[in-house]
């Protein structure tokens, strides 16, 4: 289902000591003009450890798998998150960790790195640079730039903010790598919570939890950092029960839709095995208003998109999403012509629409 690369540890090693050794100079405030040769010699670190820029080897194709997919196969069809959201994973030059939990009470700690965005925009235009501040952005053909992951994740949040409303961008992908940290261990201290139970249900129906409850509406509960966000916290005093129990309580939640959020403490041992560790290529894409029926994403609506929607239904290996030549998400989401999904009556449309038919 998925491509997979093995690469040692020590690699990530390496990264983090150079980001230490080679601080970036560009300040937050933005007042400061950013020192591109500082910033260019610390990317240049990144990349020799593998890091920041597309991979090229043929095996490797980021859009072959979507970041579900990945922690699906991880932590299994009714892994249920804890703490940290697939849908919202931070795009900064760091590491994070989002956990969840599978059916059977196990917990899975999956490590995620974002790799740089890839940008497509119309042949023959420009990036609005004046726009983009201070955000280092590299070309690599007439159509194609990397917003490389050496910029500060406030500045890559603005200039992607400013990309979507870019008119001459086609498309926007994220790129990551994520694997499972099966080095680690992690411990559930407590967990926020919003939603239709009253605290007394909840500790009633959890008595083996043995479950002690903050009121967050308190002045005095402003030191719990997502006070804003949740009515209440509830600490797990026990030291016997059963994951199950947690899965349990966590999966009621989920299905009556309140909100909730662990508060996960992990340890951070370094053990490294280079053959064991196994990465997953992915991508996320950032789904902008693109042209209608523009399948291939070229800039314009034409046969080669009717050609592209037809090819990608009748040979998916070679030319569906996780093809690396293949149609692109933000490609299917133009070439849904009528919102049923891509079909071949979409073909069909967009050749009516060329012969204004329709």
């Amino acid at each position: 289902m998925k491509k997979t690369m093995r690469k040692a540890m020590a690699a990530l090693l390496s990264f983090s000591m150079a980001l230490t050794a080679v601080p970036f100079v560009v300040s937050a405030d933005g007042n400061e003009p950013p020192d591109y040769e500082a910033l260019q010699e610390n990317l240049e670190k990144m990349k020799e450890n593998g890091f920041g820029t597309p991979a090229t080897d043929s095996e490797i194709c980021y859009k072959a798998n979507s970041i579900e997919e990945v922690v699906t196969e991880h932590s299994g069809e009714n892994y249920i998150a804890l703490s940290g959201d697939i849908k919202d994973l931070h795009l900064q030059r760091y590491g994070e960790n989002i956990y969840n939990m599978d059916d059977t009470g196990k917990l899975h700690i999956i490590s995620y790195f974002w790799e740089g965005s890839e940008i497509k925009i119309k042949k023959g235009t420009e990036l609005p640079w004046d726009k983009l501040g201070r955000t280092y952005i590299q070309k690599t053909d007439d159509e194609n730039y990397l917003l490389e992951r050496g910029n500060e994740r406030n500045n890559v949040e603005k200039a992607l903010a400013t990309l979507r409303k870019c008119e001459n961008v086609l498309a926007i992908s994220n790129n990551f790598i994520l694997y499972e940290d099966t080095k680690n261990s992690a411990t559930i201290e407590g967990f926020y919570y919003k939603g239709t139970k009253s605290s007394d249900d909840i500790i009633s129906a959890n008595p083996d939890l043995k479950l002690n409850y903050v009121d967050l509406s308190d002045k005095d509960s402003k030191n719990y950092p997502l006070c804003d966000k949740y009515d209440s916290f509830f600490y797990i005093r026990s030291d016997n029960y059963k994951m199950t129990d947690i899965y349990g309580l966590f999966s009621e939640m989920k299905k009556n839709g309140d909100d909730f959020s662990c508060n996960i403490s992990s340890t951070e041992l370094v053990v490294l095995d280079k053959e064991a560790d196994v990465y997953s290529y992915c991508q996320d894409a950032v789904i902008i208003n693109g042209i209608e029926g523009d399948a291939n994403i070229d800039g314009d609506t034409d046969i080669s998109d009717s050609v592209m929607i037809m090819q990608s239904i009748a040979n998916p290996d070679k030319y569906g999403l996780k093809a690396p030549e293949g149609i692109t998400r933000q490609g299917s989401k133009n070439a849904d012509m009528d919102g049923d999904g891509v079909t071949n009556a979409d073909a069909l449309a967009i050749q009516k629409k060329l012969l204004k038919l329709d």
